[in-house]
């Protein structure tokens, strides 16, 4: 486990992270590698039908979203890192299963036994961590209109970036921009600053979810 054998060396690089000293980042995961790796191949034994190395998968899906998680939320503690990483882990994978499920070309990838792994995604996860949910929530409902809209619309709604479109009766680039500048919004408000790295994708899970400060737009039934 890493944090029996590193944890004062993983918190003290976490904090040189929190204090902006270049090249902390890469101190933190040239600790954390080998567990990093060798939960990747782990959680990969659940997927026999991702065909990608466990290298493949640590260098480019989950360090790139460990990166973007680290610079929105930073563990204190090397249990909390630990716990962030691996979530990322398991949903880099599940980016992957995903991607490979909409080839036309790939066969069945569910997990042993029958069953496709259960779903814990979401998209408010690449900003924030889940103790921050009313935060979250909050923030998202402070935004200014037409993000606050849009941003309802697509998170809480479930809508696509056409259905949004065609309520608002604008483009579906207005869309993007929209969501982008309401992901923006929200990160600032949490964390200070604008979301870096690539947008969250919106997951159907989360359909129909409604918050009581930022209501869902109208059912698509």
């Amino acid at each position: 486990m890493l944090c029996d054998a590193k944890a004062e060396q993983v918190e003290r690089a976490l904090g040189r992270l929190g204090a902006g000293e270049a090249g902390a980042f890469d101190e933190v995961v040239q600790l954390a590698y080998e567990w990093l790796g060798k939960r990747v191949a782990a959680i990969l034994r659940d997927y026999p039908a991702v065909r990608l190395p466990s290298d493949e998968v640590l260098h480019d899906r989950v360090l790139g979203r460990l990166r973007t998680a680290l610079a929105a939320v930073l563990p204190k503690t090397c249990e909390e890192l630990t716990r962030l990483a691996e979530r990322h882990i398991r949903w880099a994978v599940r980016d992957v299963v995903r991607e490979q499920r909409e080839r036309p070309d790939v066969a069945s990838l569910e997990a042993p036994g029958g069953e496709v792994a259960a779903e814990e995604v979401e998209v408010a996860a690449d900003l924030i961590d889940h103790r921050e949910r009313e935060k979250f929530h909050e923030a998202a409902a402070a935004l200014p209109e037409p993000l606050r809209r849009t941003f309802c619309l697509r998170y809480y709604g479930g809508l696509s970036e056409a259905e949004v479109a065609a309520d608002l009766g604008v483009t579906d680039r207005t869309v993007r921009n929209h969501w982008r500048q309401a992901i923006d919004g929200i990160s600032v408000a949490l964390t200070g600053r604008p979301f870096q790295g690539e947008l969250p994708r919106l997951r159907r899970e989360n359909e129909g979810g409604g918050s009581p400060l930022c209501p869902p737009g109208p059912s698509k039934a």
